[in-house]
């Protein structure tokens, strides 16, 4: 069976089980369009959210010819996107360790200190600390969190982000 995580680290998934839970028991074409996506993707993913007991069909009746089939979420599961923290989360304070920061992430925030940056480039702090949000944006990038408020301070050798759910 899929885990919870791995169920919704697709940012398609992600995507239709936040419309599911905004707009509860939907067409499988309804969630395509909701989610952005082409309607046999949509049911590729439905098919994947069945499985993991986070969304369930139900066939609308008493109708006349092929009942429309509709989906909703599982009951008490909602996709908040914090699921999707913990591990994320794990995964980005060990690249910048592995680069040489202090990286600590306290709630939402990331905070870095030992920044390499001023070494790495004296001349031109700034452009390391580009570099080191490039690395960022590319470990968050497909998980459903981004990094903003972004603060860099090369003469203290200390920087931060806030980490938060990606638009979807």
């Amino acid at each position: 069976m899929t885990s919870l995580l791995e169920s919704i680290a697709d940012p398609t998934r992600l995507a239709i089980t936040r419309y599911l839970a905004a707009h509860p028991s939907c067409s499988a074409p309804q969630l395509a369009g909701g989610a952005g996506v082409h309607l046999n993707t949509a049911r590729a993913h439905l098919a994947a959210l069945e499985k993991a007991g986070l969304a369930k069909r139900e066939p609308e009746r008493g109708r006349v010819g092929r009942p429309i089939v509709r989906f909703r979420l599982v009951e008490g599961w909602q996709p908040r996107g914090d699921e999707l923290l913990a591990p994320i989360e794990e995964r980005l304070v060990g690249v910048l360790r592995r680069l040489g920061f202090q990286a600590e992430t306290h709630g939402d925030r990331l905070e870095l200190a030992e920044c390499p940056c001023p070494a790495v480039a004296p001349h031109n702090p700034p452009a390391a600390c580009a570099l080191i949000d490039a690395v960022i944006d590319g470990v968050l990038e497909g998980s459903g969190l981004s990094a903003g408020a972004r603060h860099h301070d090369p003469g203290k050798r200390r920087c931060s982000a806030a980490l938060s759910i990606a638009p979807t």
